[in-house]
C-alpha cells in the first residue's frame, strides 16, 4: 500500500476542508469493497480516498455516488 501511496500522492483529485485534507486516487492494483451506509449495497472499487494528518496518512476504498442518488 505505501508504494501506492508514495506513487499517487499529489496526482490524484484533492479536496480541501477546513478539518482535513483527502486525495482521491485509482489504481488496478487496489482491490477493496465500499459499502454504502444507506442501501447496504456492497462495491468493488480499485479507487480509494488518502488521508492526511500531522502524523501520516492512511488509505481507504472509495466509489462515487452518481448524483442521481445523492
Amino acid at each position: 500500500m505505501q508504494t501506492i501511496i508514495d506513487e499517487k500522492a499529489g496526482k490524484g483529485e484533492i479536496r480541501l476542508t477546513k478539518r482535513n485534507l483527502t486525495e482521491i486516487i485509482q489504481d488496478d492494483r487496489l482491490k477493496g469493497f465500499d459499502v454504502n451506509q444507506d442501501s447496504g449495497e456492497v462495491k468493488e472499487t480499485n479507487k480509494a480516498k488518502i488521508h492526511y494528518s500531522k502524523t501520516g496518512v492512511h488509505l481507504v476504498p472509495f466509489s462515487l455516488v452518481p448524483e442521481d442518488e445523492k
